[in-house]
């Protein structure tokens, strides 16, 4: 069987097409990363599973009193099991090979998970504490207009 001549029209660097022909895109090289580095990353994991079991015990303690809070509880909850997660990630990139930033990017999205929540939960109490104070004002004004003469 003979070879057709090549195509002058071919893209240069691929192989002649005898029907469809998918390139594969090149992989990148996998990085890994060095065992000072490891110790590093070992050490987060531990201080983010440290801060997961104390994000779980500030759920309890949320709960214990009368006046329990359900929701404040819940949200420590679930910042805990995402702290776990990223510390299960971040210990990941320690003990596999070869997959070591798909890992780190992992732990890092959820870590940023972890803050936006934070910041949220920041904000949101930050304007209820505005809103009590307007509503205090708002009374008081209210109050001081009722008893004038």
């Amino acid at each position: 069987m003979n070879n057709p001549p090549p195509n002058p029209y071919q893209a240069p660097g691929y192989p002649p097409a005898f029907g469809y022909f998918t390139p594969q895109a090149p992989q990148p090289p996998s990085y890994e990363f060095s065992p000072a580095e490891n110790v590093v990353l070992a050490d987060a994991a531990l201080w983010l599973r440290i801060l997961a079991v104390t994000s779980f015990v500030e759920a309890v303690v949320e709960l214990v009193p009368k006046d329990r809070n359900a929701v404040g509880a819940g949200m420590s909850i679930l910042i805990g099991i995402l702290l776990l997660n990223a510390a299960k990630s971040f210990r990941a990139v320690v003990d596999t090979e070869g997959q070591d930033v798909p890992q780190l990017m992992q732990a890092l999205e959820t870590v940023g998970n972890v803050l936006m929540m934070r910041i949220v939960m920041a904000i949101l109490g930050i304007l209820m504490v505005l809103l009590v104070i307007v509503l205090v004002v708002a009374f008081l004004a209210f109050l001081v207009q009722a008893l004038k003469p």
